[in-house]
This record gives C-alpha cells, sequence and structure tokens, in this order.
C-alpha cells in the first residue's frame, strides 16, 4: 500500500480544506513518490471528492506512472457528489488501464462501510 501525503496537511475545518484543495490543483507536492508499479496488477486509486475528482496529490503521485495492462478499482469518500468526475479522469491518467466499476462512499458514513467494501471488493 502506498499512501499519497500532501507535503502542506489540509485544514481539518472542511470550507477551508475544500478551497485548499482548489488552489493546489496542477501545483500539489506530495511527500513521498511511487516511481514504479510493475510488480502489481490490481492498483487501488482512492481519495475524496475534492471539486468534482480526486484529490489533487492523487494526481501527481499518479500522472507519470505507467498503467498499461494494469487494472484499476476507484474508490472515493464524498458528501453528496458520487464519484464526481473522478472515473473519467483517471481513465484519462491511467493510460493503457483497464478501470473497472468503482465505488462511492459518503464520507459520514465510512467507519460504517466496512461490509459495503468487503462486498465490491
Amino acid at each position: 500500500m502506498f499512501k499519497v501525503e500532501p507535503l502542506v496537511p489540509y485544514s481539518k475545518e472542511y470550507e477551508i480544506c475544500i478551497k485548499e484543495a482548489k488552489d493546489r490543483v496542477g501545483n500539489a507536492p506530495i511527500k513521498e513518490r511511487i516511481n514504479d508499479i510493475s510488480n502489481y496488477e490490481v492498483i487501488y486509486i482512492m481519495s475524496p471528492i475534492y471539486w468534482r475528482t480526486y484529490a489533487p496529490e492523487v494526481e501527481t503521485a499518479i500522472k507519470d506512472l505507467d498503467f498499461t495492462g494494469k487494472t484499476v478499482r476507484v474508490v472515493s469518500t464524498h458528501e453528496g457528489s458520487g464519484l464526481g468526475n473522478m472515473v473519467n479522469d483517471v481513465k484519462k491518467i491511467c493510460t493503457g488501464a483497464n478501470v473497472l466499476d468503482s465505488i462511492a462512499i459518503v464520507g459520514s458514513q465510512a467507519k460504517d462501510s466496512k461490509s459495503k467494501i468487503e462486498s465490491w471488493v
């Protein structure tokens, strides 16, 4: 498992957090990068939905990786927008991947979603 962590943490205040995410689109430095996914067949891309797609740091983490022949599954948390544009954005950036069914979990219900995730996996 590889956890994408922003170089600068987000605010815990929701309104400030989503503004920070919008400000970081296209320039979201991360603490550490993964450079090679060749040993993996299935990649799960998980992110909260910010501005109808994944957190900007996710793009920073995956944009230069080779997804040829990989299976990708998308998981999001949200507070009303579902998957937004995340699946389409993942398909655009993960060229050569087979993007399978995806799942969206309401963030405020995430702690009670274990069985939903297990049946999806």
